[in-house]
């Protein structure tokens, strides 16, 4: 009798804890999983770590005819507008902020594990500044790996990730404004409709001014002595190069 007593509470502790991680599993607030895609449930994916590890994932499940490159000019179009001509699935790859390398190893990878047919590429003098390093999310084991235990790992383990599953399913319940739609890869726009309808044109006016300032004095931008100097320049042309 004690025994069997002593395996019910066994089983019950076990299953307590094992509760968080199979709920993040299921959840699977960042993408890596995508075993379970609901609507109002955890479709729309609201607290991802990072746009370069969730796209990746999304865009290996999916295996496109064809990939939308470039920064976030190109994350603003619809894939739906590419497939109506290609007559086959696209998914927009876009990444905010990238530079020209970055978006060279995601074609090199799609191209060759995935044999996407087509690329639509999207050229931003930002890519190609010098001083536009790679971002901390992006790293080279994720497209040797099959299996990277880093993505899994802080998808499961950690308690930001339940605070990230639980926040995700009360968006999704909520049908809460998401800013990219990752199933597809663009953005959503949705936050900047609901700021239009609030403050009309002014917030364009707003944002011009904005991103002139920021583009005029920003050193991944504009102002940036290597963005002038061809010497410096000339790798990132070669990725463009090799990417062609």
């Amino acid at each position: 009798m004690v025994k069997k007593n002593c395996y019910r509470w066994l089983i019950r502790y076990f299953s307590i804890i094992s509760l968080p991680f199979l709920l993040n599993i299921i959840i699977d607030p960042y993408g890596y999983f995508q075993l379970i895609d609901l609507n109002n449930f955890n479709m729309n994916k609201s607290e991802v770590l990072s746009e370069y590890a969730t796209k990746l994932y999304y865009v290996k499940k999916l295996k496109p005819v064809a990939v939308m490159l470039g920064t976030s000019r190109m994350l603003a179009l619809s894939p739906d507008d590419v497939s109506e001509y290609l007559h086959g699935s696209t998914y927009n790859l876009a990444l905010s902020g990238s530079n020209i390398y970055e978006q060279y190893r995601y074609f090199k990878f799609v191209v060759d594990s995935q044999h996407v047919r087509y690329v639509i590429l999207s050229l931003d003098l930002f890519s190609f500044n010098p001083d536009n390093n790679n971002k901390e999310s992006f790293t080279e084991d994720r497209f040797i790996s099959f299996f990277y235990y880093k993505d899994y790992r802080d998808s499961i383990f950690p308690s930001d990730a339940l605070k990230s599953s639980i926040l995700t399913l009360r968006n999704n319940v909520l049908n809460e404004c998401f800013s990219i739609d990752y199933r597809r890869g663009n953005a959503t726009w949705c936050a900047k409709e609901k700021a239009f309808k609030q403050i009309g044109t002014d917030l364009i006016d707003r944002d011009m001014k904005n991103s002139l300032k920021l583009f005029s004095m920003d050193k991944e931008a504009y102002n940036s002595e290597k963005l002038k100097n061809y010497a410096e320049l000339t790798k990132r042309i070669n990725y463009l190069r090799d990417l062609v």
